[in-house]
């Protein structure tokens, strides 16, 4: 069964909520379609995505026009393809199996401005990932890059310690063996830091180490992914979430006990 991550944050984005219905609707449609790919990026004509979503096909060109206008889709109409920007943000490849199933797919897309936009997106992401990602990406990708001027992720002992210093993924060696899980879950949250204006610093890293290292891989990997799904600066585990609305609920009760008083009248 196939599914796809969308952030409870879209929803304080500063134009999704002012988008239109219809729109709104076209956005959901391109990320949940049956006949798109793993990665943001595919095939279909707007005939095919109107038809699929029973709408004329000019309400579903209105709609997608204005979500291109706001940067959530990009279209190109002559070869039809979709590539939707964000989309490897929230659903990234989890291990390096995964991103060795996509090379098909893309494969199949027609040659485009934007298969090579999203083309340089991966490799841009996939450069901060394990030698293990770089390895699969090289080997999957290679018809594509072959004769492209992109450069491709280099594997070694010295860009592997390269990277570990950037992403701080050394901080967590004393804690835990990292597994390609983890270090895909780690990247997005440095980029996700990035993107809401916030960067790590080493210091906040070496705090974050040490939080996560009071959990296993999975509870690690678990914490990160909800704090990027809603859009939190900081790190909490499932048991400080509840913590903090406990400590919420009990601060309001107290407030409307000093306000109106704990006695009946």
């Amino acid at each position: 069964m196939r599914y796809r991550k969308i952030s409870c944050s879209i929803w304080n984005d500063d134009k999704f909520p002012f988008a239109s219905d219809d729109c709104q609707i076209v956005i959901f449609h391109l990320l949940s379609t049956p006949l798109s790919t793993p990665f943001g990026l595919y095939k279909a004509s707007v005939a095919a995505l109107a038809e699929e979503k029973r709408w004329t096909k000019g309400r579903y060109a209105s709609a997608l026009n204005e979500a291109i206008k706001t940067d959530f889709v990009k279209y190109d109409a002559k070869h039809h393809v979709i590539y939707i920007p964000n989309f490897l943000r929230y659903n990234p490849p989890h291990n390096p199996n995964v991103l060795r199933s996509w090379s098909e797919p893309f494969k199949e897309i027609p040659s485009s401005s934007l298969k090579d936009e999203f083309f340089q997106a991966l490799v841009a992401r996939i450069e901060s990932y394990s030698e293990a990602f770089r390895e699969a990406f090289s080997k999957a990708f290679r018809h594509h890059y072959r004769n492209n001027p992109v450069p491709v992720p280099v594997t070694g002992t010295e860009e592997v310690f390269k990277e570990d210093k950037i992403l701080y993924l050394n901080e967590f060696s004393d804690v835990f063996q990292v597994s390609d899980n983890f270090s895909a879950a780690w990247t997005e949250w440095i980029a996700h830091r990035k993107d809401i204006k916030k960067p790590l610093t080493e210091r906040s890293a070496k705090m974050q180490a040490k939080r996560l290292s009071e959990l296993s891989i999975t509870e690690a990997v678990a914490t990160i992914e909800k704090s990027i799904e809603c859009g939190w600066t900081g790190l909490f585990s499932k048991e400080k979430v509840v913590q903090k609305l406990s400590a919420a609920g009990q601060a309001a009760a107290a407030a409307c006990e000093k306000v109106f008083g704990g006695d009946d009248a």
